[in-house]
């Protein structure tokens, strides 16, 4: 009996360890094909993240601008005003026919 046992494992060995073998190997491909795909998705993170800060240093940079536009336009208007109270022109009023004919008459 346990001599038929060893003929049987002796046989089946082969097929046993071949199995197991691709097992391990497929296992093992496996692993770096999903590190390789981590590679790659690591690397176009770290692309998007170097636009994304570019892009965010431009708008940065076009804010920085208009602050200081901004900023210099309040510094000539106060530098351009002598008084804290503008003075306002009133604007005319339309006189009526009969208001000219009278501011005539007093002038004339």
């Amino acid at each position: 009996m346990e001599f038929i046992f060893l003929i049987v494992l002796a046989i089946m060995s082969p097929a046993i360890i071949s199995v197991v073998g691709e097992t391990f190997v497929n296992i093992r491909d496996s692993k770096s094909k999903l590190e390789y795909k981590k590679m790659v998705e690591a690397r176009q993170l770290e692309e998007i993240k170097q636009e994304n800060y570019l892009l965010e240093n431009k708008s940065m940079l076009k804010e920085l601008e208009q602050i200081r536009a901004e900023r210099k336009a309040l510094e000539e208007d106060l530098n351009d005003k002598r008084w804290l109270i503008k003075e306002r022109k009133r604007p005319q009023k339309q006189l009526t026919t009969k208001q000219s004919a009278l501011k005539e008459k007093k002038e004339g």
